[in-house]
């Protein structure tokens, strides 16, 4: 009972220090944002406007943005001035740990030199420029501020929060040494309790034990008078033997016979005697029987007032009120999982006091392990288009008790347009989820842009097939660049974040769709069939996948299953639902694998089965008909991923789903 409450407490207060702790993700954020508008202000200065390059400026890293205007600088003098004046500021010049002066030092410097910089090479901008230098000071000093108060606000707290374990650990001592005194004190008086009743209990047995030699020692008195009387009546007999023989022997036998009446009493007597002090004995046994359980009863009472009173002593802990900080969301986190689940940050800093009162004692809730079966999901709509998604772990992760290593994202764009992307962790890899959930957000990132400045939705355009190819191409290429500089400056390798990807996005015109790996996509035309998007890209012999950072990227035309990787493809035919899975819903949903009876070897039809998906889509019409909630949407879509069939309730590998229905009036 303690433990688990000492656990629940330890707890609490390692969550209070993790969001009152400044962390290195925070600084980063923070001085990186300065450092990007910084930079963008020099590019204004400049007069330098390539959005696509602008875009790359991030406050995690410039390092996409500094290659890019490498690569510019060649042919253009003035892109070249301004990559040497940034270059100057920044190079050298990185954010890590978690000094606050570090991080001081180096945004100063940068400021500083970037600035007097921008003095010298555009001098007829000099109070546009002045003017920012100093609103840049004013930033920087506000955030330094900042920053130095929460490290003042967690250092106080920590003081604090050392003193009060200390105290605890001062009172749980005390009580404990309370506690031992009352043990010992109930031990001793239960221990004298029965020293005495183990005295008194040899008093009676003495006294029984004279009582029973008494006894003897008059029956052993009586025998000798009634054989001295005996002997005396004979003698008296024999004096009058001259009376008569008759007379003679008539006396002798009744003086035997008085003689044995005489013995058989004093029997009778000693042994109604023994009877007598055994049943007193019995009863005295009895008495002290029920003496022994009065006092082991009062004894065990007492132990339990004992116990309950250092229960309530140590259970009545306030836990004191902490300041919770929140934490700040790297950079490349630029979408959310859902669209009814969206939740704003609280940027108030609330204070939370709990008392943990236990009387009557109940036991603790335990807490929940760090992984649990969780799920990433959405339920939205979108003009005339119903979707829902999840991303659910599957029974091996589940029973390991570790977290989904996949990933979704869908967003709306304008005019029936929408992205939907899920992503795969590979197996091997060490940081699976991180892994999925980077690629899903920096694809979303970087699509969106491409279709926003393609202008294809105001055009209501699709691309050609060799334009779609190459952009695809080239923007999971800068999806895989940014992936990249995200493991250099977190030391990780990047072969831990491999994933496979899989990209569709729908219009009113058709749908564009491109792939690294396996997984399924199809889509529903107007003459309501069903059919499939892409290829999996799988090994013939070894049924082995390609991922993000496999070497395929500088071979040229790389191909697996007859082809390309990354596959794209073009579909210039109106989508009236469309689908997008992980291998762990193919067995459930999709026609794969099936055996050719001619020549017993199994091959791939990749045919979606419109048994599965027909039903999916009623469903999702009646969401839409009935006005369900979102909320319960998502939760219906969770359950039904979880175990609405045979085949996706036992599916060993994580399961990801995002479908979506057009309804037509």
């Amino acid at each position: 009972m303690m433990k688990q409450l000492k656990f629940v407490l330890l707890f609490l207060v390692i969550c209070a220090n993790c969001y009152t702790q400044i962390t290195q993700s925070e600084l980063n954020d923070k001085f990186g944002q300065i450092r990007a508008d910084m930079i963008r202000f020099a590019c204004d200065v400049a007069d330098y406007k390539v959005d696509t390059t602008l875009f790359k400026i991030i406050n995690r890293n410039i390092f996409a943005f500094r290659n890019d205007l490498e690569v510019q600088s060649k042919k253009n003098l003035n892109i070249n001035r301004l990559r040497i004046i940034i270059e100057n500021a920044t190079s050298g010049k990185n954010f890590s740990g978690t000094d606050i002066k570090h991080y001081e030092s180096t945004i100063n410097d940068i400021k500083h030199v970037l600035f007097e910089e921008l003095k010298s090479n555009y001098s007829r901008k000099m109070s546009i420029i002045q003017k920012a230098e100093a609103e840049f000071e004013n930033k920087i000093n506000r955030l330094v501020e900042e920053f130095n108060r929460k490290k003042r606000e967690f250092e106080e707290k920590e003081k604090l929060e050392n003193q009060r374990q200390e105290d605890d650990i001062k009172k749980e001592t005390e009580a404990k040494e309370r506690e031992e005194k009352l043990k010992k004190e109930a031990q001793n008086k239960l221990e004298d309790e029965l020293q005495k009743a183990e005295e008194e209990f040899k008093k009676i047995e003495e006294k029984f034990s004279t009582e029973v030699q008494k006894a003897r020692e008059a029956k052993e008195l009586a025998e000798k008078k009634i054989e001295e009387e005996y002997k005396a009546e004979i003698i008296r007999i024999e004096a009058l033997i001259n009376e008569g023989d008759s007379e003679k022997e008539w006396l002798l036998y009744e003086a035997e016979l008085q003689r044995d009446k005489a013995l058989s009493e004093q029997k009778y007597e000693y042994e109604k005697k023994i009877i007598e002090i055994q049943k007193v004995k019995e009863n005295v046994y009895e008495i002290l029987k029920i003496i022994a359980a009065v006092i082991l009863i009062i004894m065990v009472t007492v132990f339990i007032i004992i116990v309950l009173k250092f229960e309530k002593i140590k259970n009545q802990i306030i836990i004191p009120p902490f300041t919770q900080i929140n934490s700040v969301t790297p950079p490349v986190a630029v979408s959310e999982q859902t669209n009814d689940d969206a939740q704003s940050e609280d940027d108030a800093q609330s204070e939370i006091e709990i008392e943990v009162e236990i009387e009557p004692m109940e036991p603790p809730v335990q807490p929940k392990p760090l992984y649990i079966t969780n799920a990433a999901a959405f339920a939205t709509e979108i003009e005339n288009w119903t979707i829902v998604g999840a991303a659910l772990p599957g029974t091996n992760n589940i029973k390991q008790q570790k977290p989904c290593n996949e990933n979704l994202l869908y967003d709306c764009l304008e005019d029936g347009w929408g992205i939907a992307i899920i992503s795969r962790g590979e197996e091997t890899s060490e940081n699976l989820h991180t892994a999925s959930k980077l690629i899903v957000e920096q694809s979303m990132f970087h699509f969106k842009a491409v279709i926003e400045k393609e202008g294809w939705i105001k055009k209501n355009i699709l691309p050609s097939d060799i334009k779609w190819l190459q952009i695809a191409y080239s923007t999971l290429k800068e999806v895989k660049n940014d992936i990249e500089n995200f493991a250099k400056m977190n030391d990780l390798e990047p072969q831990s974040l491999n994933t496979t990807v899989i990209i569709v996005v729908h219009s009113p015109i058709g749908i564009l769709a491109t792939h690294i790996g396996d997984g399924r996509a199809c889509y529903k035309n107007e003459k309501e069939e069903w059919k499939p998007l892409i290829t999996p890209h799988l090994d013939n012999n070894s049924k082995q996948t390609v991922f993000l950072f496999s070497d395929f990227w500088n071979i040229p035309n790389y191909a697996m299953s007859d082809v390309l990787v990354p596959e794209s493809v073009v579909v210039r035919e109106k989508p009236y639902s469309f689908a997008l899975l992980t291998k762990g819903c193919e067995n459930a949903s999709w026609i794969c694998y099936q055996k050719d009876a001619s020549s017993d070897d199994y091959y791939d039809p990749n045919l979606p089965d419109n048994q599965f998906f027909s039903p999916i889509e009623e469903v999702l019409q009646n969401f839409r008909e009935e006005k369900v909630e979102l909320a319960e949407r998502k939760e219906k879509w969770i359950d039904f991923i979880s175990s609405g069939t045979e085949a996706l309730t036992i599916e060993p590998a994580d399961k990801t789903m995002i479908i979506g229905k057009l309804t037509v009036w």
